[in-house]
């Protein structure tokens, strides 16, 4: 489902649920909409790092191998609304405020494209044979891990920033929905 889509559904869902008359059943009905969503991302990320391959730097008497290249990871980090439970809301009638607690954000999907592997430096001195599809094959797999290393340091590392862009998000939502008053929160947990 594209993001506007998902935006409309969404905010007609939770315009119905507001004129739930108990607290209770709005609570209910606003935790089953958001369970329903599923994964919702708040970000879209692009990482490029330059990486060299360990596995290839081999130095003897024939010759030495050696290869650098760059490689550029997108990820979208958000939350995932099927860990929400009713729980998670606390509703103020009196004040017209809601107290929502979100789960934890993370990495909900990333990919590596092979097309935009660029070589930055290759290097093969002596009598070495230069680099077979196996082992760019084995390179490719191994700046893999490289990678996700990578994403999991940057969401840890810029967790603060990424839960921000979610709580503004469900800041703007609610507060469309009439509430006078939104309190975010996020659940403990460690950032995936």
């Amino acid at each position: 489902m594209n993001t506007s889509r998902f935006v409309v559904s969404l905010l007609c869902a939770l315009m119905l649920i507001s004129c739930a008359n108990d607290e209770k059943h709005r609570g209910d009905l606003i935790a089953q909409q958001l369970q329903e969503v599923g994964e919702l991302a708040t970000q879209e990320v692009v990482l490029t790092k330059l990486v060299p391959d360990a596995g290839t730097s081999v130095l003897n008497i024939l010759g030495k191998k050696k290869m650098v290249f760059t490689m550029t990871a997108y990820y979208e980090v958000g939350i995932d609304l099927k860990e929400f439970n009713r729980n998670n809301i606390m509703y103020n009638k009196a004040a017209n405020a809601i107290k929502v607690t979100l789960p934890p954000v993370k990495v909900l999907n990333y990919r590596f494209p092979m097309e935009e592997i660029e070589i930055e430096y290759e290097n093969v001195t002596g009598v070495r044979f230069s680099f077979s599809p196996e082992d760019r094959a084995r390179m490719y797999k191994s700046c893999q891990d490289v990678m996700e290393s990578a994403i999991r340091e940057d969401v840890k590392e810029n967790a603060v920033s990424y839960q921000a862009s979610t709580v503004g998000f469900f800041e703007s939502l609610l507060m469309a929905l009439g509430y006078d008053e939104v309190s975010i929160d996020f659940e403990e947990g460690d950032i995936d």
